[in-house]
């Protein structure tokens, strides 16, 4: 008698970037409500889930926070996986980021996935005041209190970059755990992934 097997089936998502190049420009209202209606419609044909990525100061309105963009259409949604692909890991304090990816969780009823990279934009981290040499060093540290704070320990941390006492946020992710993954394409960003992550997000520059 054969053996049965189950099969966990295929899902298929996208991603959006929110761009709006003058050719084909539309109010900005319209543009973010006409995705994410449209978002919600995939959900109801199959779609397993959608990811946005981030980037700042771009003149055709590349979507500058995916965290926000997530928060909206987990309102909208019931079943969608909902991810950033990439959110830039060095802009963010990680007690901030902790937080506001646990309240996405929380809305999203578990459905959210956090993808971190270092960003490759010098003139985007300048916007930011970050040193784009030691981005990598910042992402490290970062790496090593969020996933902590999302467990509900109760961190101090004394860093190069962040400096902590005694720190926990409430609410906590309802996710457990909550899935961290590590963007990018060279050999220290593998290694990050397999120190600090639950996989590793290959990082696309256009």
């Amino acid at each position: 008698m054969p053996t049965q097997r189950f099969v966990t089936p295929p899902r298929f998502g996208y991603a959006f970037d929110m761009r709006n190049p003058p050719q084909w420009h539309k109010p900005l209202p319209e543009l973010y409500a006409e995705h994410i209606e449209f978002i919600a419609w995939t959900e109801t044909i199959g779609f397993g889930g959608v990811w946005f990525a981030e980037h700042h100061g771009a003149s055709d309105g590349y979507l500058p926070s995916p965290l926000v963009m997530a928060t909206a259409v987990a309102s909208r949604t019931k079943r969608l996986q909902i991810g950033t692909s990439i959110a830039l890991a060095p802009f963010y304090h990680p007690v901030r980021l902790a937080e506001d990816t646990a309240l996405i969780d929380i809305i999203s009823n578990g459905r959210f996935k956090l993808a971190l990279a270092l960003g490759y934009v010098k003139a985007e981290a300048e916007g930011y005041g970050v040193d784009f040499a030691k981005r990598a060093r910042r992402t490290d540290e970062m790496l090593q209190i969020i996933r902590r704070l999302w467990q509900g320990e109760c961190v101090s941390f004394d860093g190069e970059f962040y400096r902590l006492s005694n720190t926990r946020i409430a609410p906590l992710p309802v996710s457990e755990p909550m899935e961290l993954w590590i963007g990018g394409n060279s050999r220290p960003a593998y290694r990050r992934a397999a120190r600090f992550g639950d996989g590793c997000a290959r990082q696309y520059r256009p």
